[in-house]
Formats: structure tokens, sequence, C-alpha cells
């Protein structure tokens, strides 16, 4: 106990150093930010279940990963449709008439 109470006075000026250097980045004078960023807070309240599934699934449930996924199968097609042109192409016509 004694050795995690000594260790206190660096964890302190360290905490209070950063909240100084944030202050400075967001164009404020040090101690602005200080009694705001030092005041303790509660816990967040963890949300009641994580969702069950793989990994892989949790991943493709993101919107962003959705239409990534979608532009990816769209330049693949672009892929199949310039190999296409790449063959020679021709056609047959007819006409009917009495």
């Amino acid at each position: 106990m004694a050795s995690t109470l000594a260790q206190l006075p660096g964890l302190e000026t360290s905490a209070r150093q950063a909240i100084y250097a944030l202050s400075v980045l967001l164009a404020r004078p040090p101690a602005d930010l200080l009694h705001e960023l030092a005041t303790t807070q509660p816990l967040p309240i963890t949300p009641p279940a994580v969702p069950v599934g793989l990994p892989s699934d949790l991943l493709r449930r993101r919107p962003d990963i959705r239409e990534a996924e979608a532009q990816i199968h769209a330049a693949t097609a672009q892929i199949g449709v310039a190999t296409a042109d790449l063959f020679p192409t021709f056609s047959l016509t007819g006409a009917v008439s009495w």
C-alpha cells in the first residue's frame, strides 16, 4: 500500500500536465480545463446485453463496412465488363415482311 501511495504524486502530476497540454491545444489558458477534467465522474453504465455473434458478423452490421462491400462488388462487376469488352462482338439482324 505504501508503494502505491508513493506513486500517486507522480500520477497526479502527469495528469495535470496532460490537462495543461490539452488546454494549450484548445487555445485556452493552461488552468482553464483543470476543474472540468480533474473532477471524478461515476463510471458509465454498461449496455444490458452484448450482441451475440462472431466478430465478422458484428462488423457486417456497420453501415460503413456495408458501403465498402457494395463498392467492392461494383468494382468487381466493372472488371467483368471491361474483360468482356476485350473480346470481339458480332450481331445478326434480320427482317420479315410480306
